[in-house]
């Protein structure tokens, strides 16, 4: 019997091959990659992976809750029992942080051109908290409302004389610890 040879490829046939396998081969790679790729975004997305934050997330400062005061006219009263509560009223050097302080609640009177803070805090302990053009007030209770007397008008009252006093009040739109009712009266002129 007899044998055939096998032929053996030109060096142009063998070089077509090799392009080929070679061209293949990089369109398997590239088709693996990017089937990687979107698998990995895929799952990256889906728990969350995401770049992180090395800073800590800085907190805006939050805005102090106030109550709102209207004035609602001149009314006259006697002054009852006097507490231990008082308010500081005038245009205070950052409000905000004065009634933090104090522990108090913070009231802006006349479209807040003057602010009214009621605390439980003592004398001593406002003088050296408040800053700006202030009085400090004791407050008192006038029936319908809370009256807030200086020194000069706690020596009118003082003793066993009810006296008769009229008041500017103002209607407060919150409630507060500090005062009885929801409207304050100041000592008018």
């Amino acid at each position: 019997m007899v044998r055939a040879i096998k032929r053996k490829p030109t060096a142009t046939e063998a070089a077509r091959k090799k392009e080929k396998k070679k061209e293949f081969n990089f369109r398997l790679f590239t088709i693996v990659v990017l089937g990687l790729m979107v698998l990995g975004w895929t799952v990256g997305s889906y728990i969350g992976l995401g770049p992180q934050q090395d800073e800590p997330l800085v907190q805006e400062p939050v805005e102090p809750e106030f109550g709102i005061g209207t004035l609602m006219g001149t009314q006259e009263a006697q002054v009852g029992q006097v507490s231990d509560n008082h308010a500081v009223f005038g245009q205070l050097e950052v409000p905000a942080d004065l009634k933090e302080r104090l522990a108090g609640d913070l009231y802006l009177l006349d479209k807040g051109a003057s602010q009214l803070i009621l605390t439980r805090s003592g004398k001593e302990q406002i003088e050296e908290a408040a800053a700006g053009s202030y009085i400090v007030y004791t407050i008192a209770s006038c029936g319908d409302f809370d009256c807030l007397l200086d020194d000069p008008t706690l020596s009118q009252v003082s003793g066993n004389s009810t006296k008769t006093l009229s008041f500017d009040v103002y209607s407060l739109n919150m409630t507060s610890a500090f005062a009885k009712t929801g409207n304050v009266g100041f000592p008018s002129s």
